[in-house]
């Protein structure tokens, strides 16, 4: 079967088939209800070409079971609309399930796929993209440090973890990013001492006290991935310069809503 690219597909209704493999694949959570919204996921073919699909709420329990991030299916009956916000990648469309999407695993052809799918963000990138809702930001960096889990009041009135940690990027720039939920509890503090290269992906960018990334309900944590940039990074600094150190807990922000829980598609 002929399998259309990634990057032919448009809004203008026709019976697409592609092959593709799940590269990330995440829930979507309501950050008012914490309900669940969508199963959403990165899709990539082997022209490495990547969408957004989402599977909506009332579709879960038909699709949840058939598919697995990391694995490769041929897709078919499915729709596609414009990507107006939280894209994951930097692709103006997305795919949506319908009730009569087909897929079916593909086996032995994984060859042609990386393992890993990130589109880093650089500073001035992260700049324009500053109180925006339409891109989410990947970005990678020397851990240079952490602060111990915090307890916060949400917009809901209810606690919620938070761990703030601030990273080198590979161009000279530090930026804090704040982990949310189960993501606070990803880094162990055993870390502090030990040059650690960290990517985060699918953040929101923010001002608070500068400019400041929030982790989503779509975000993933990396350590010390096996990856070039990984290496890159590690030969641009000097080891001394980039150990993590603890910070202190800022006072003035426990247990108020000026850094609310941000999680977002």
């Amino acid at each position: 079967m002929a399998y259309t690219k990634l990057s032919e597909l448009t809004t203008r209704g026709q019976a697409w088939n592609i092959k593709a493999k799940v590269m990330r694949m995440w829930d979507s959570i309501n950050p008012s209800t914490d309900e669940l919204i969508s199963i959403d996921m990165i899709l990539m073919d082997e022209q490495g070409h990547t969408v957004h699909a989402t599977i909506w709420k009332n579709l879960i329990d038909t699709y949840r079971a058939k598919i697995n991030e990391g694995s490769i299916y041929a897709f078919s009956n499915f729709k596609v609309v414009d990507s107006t916000k939280y894209r994951p990648v930097s692709n103006e469309i997305k795919i949506t399930f319908l009730y009569n999407t087909k897929l079916k695993e593909m086996k032995g052809s994984s060859d042609n796929f990386p393992d890993y799918y990130f589109e880093f963000a650089s500073k001035d990138t992260l700049q324009e993209r500053l109180e925006k809702d339409q891109q989410c930001s990947d970005v990678i960096g020397l851990l240079t440090k952490i602060k111990p889990i915090e307890s916060r009041i949400t917009m809901k009135k209810t606690p919620a973890d938070v761990r703030q940690i601030e990273i080198l990027m590979r161009e000279g720039d530090r930026i804090r990013v704040s982990l949310w939920g189960r993501l606070a509890h990803h880094l162990s503090e055993d870390i502090i001492g030990n040059q650690t290269i960290i990517i985060v992906t699918s953040t929101m960018v923010q001002k608070f006290n500068g400019l400041c990334l929030k982790s989503t309900s779509a975000t993933r944590l990396y350590t010390n991935l096996d990856i070039p940039e990984t290496w890159e990074l590690c030969g641009s600094h000097s080891t001394e310069e980039t150990l993590p150190k603890m910070m202190e807990i800022d006072k003035s922000t426990q247990g108020t809503l000026e850094d609310q829980m941000f999680y977002r598609r």
